[in-house]
């Protein structure tokens, strides 16, 4: 990696940091608190794909972004979504075992999660009854996945067979 690659990349990772600590992400004690003393190992759910951590290494510590969370418990449609994007071999836990490919992922903003792209899906003619006044910016999987996560798993198997199909 060249020396400004490297640099940009870091600072990227730093901008991560600032922003996860702003957004309250909790770390894995805070997690497994939350989930009880009956909670299985975190570290056996990351390898195992049922939960994200993305590791900060000036802390050394995993954060885990809140947006997988419900009432206190993991999304139930968690597991699937992380399954579904592991069907991109980069994105398998063993691939990415400190979350950031699939964090970069879920934050990237996709025009087919935009307001009218899901009101669109939905109707039954294809067309939303209020397109007028629906966005059509795209959103983040990772915004989207707190309202409507079968969306986003559609989404993740749908990029995962592209990749590895290459259609």
């Amino acid at each position: 990696m060249e020396e400004d690659e490297l640099a940009r990349a870091e600072q990227w990772v730093s901008e991560w940091h600032t922003r996860a600590k702003a957004e309250g992400w909790p770390d894995s004690a805070t997690i497994a608190q939350a989930l009880g003393p009956d909670s299985v190992d975190l570290a056996a759910q990351r390898a195992a794909g049922q939960l994200l951590g993305v590791w900060f290494k000036h802390e050394r510590c995993f954060r885990y972004p809140p947006w997988q969370f419900l009432d206190g418990q993991i999304h139930p449609h968690l597991s699937e979504l992380l399954e579904s994007l592991a069907g991109n071999p980069a994105m398998t836990p063993a691939a990415d075992p400190g979350g950031w490919i699939r964090l970069v992922w879920l934050d990237s903003p996709r025009l087919s999660l935009s307001d009218l792209a899901l009101a669109e899906g939905a109707a039954s003619d294809g067309v939303a009854a209020d397109e007028g006044t629906l966005s059509d910016e795209g959103r983040t999987p990772a915004e989207v996945f707190v309202f409507d996560a079968l969306a986003v798993v559609a989404l993740a198997r749908a990029d995962a067979i592209w990749v590895s199909t290459g259609a």
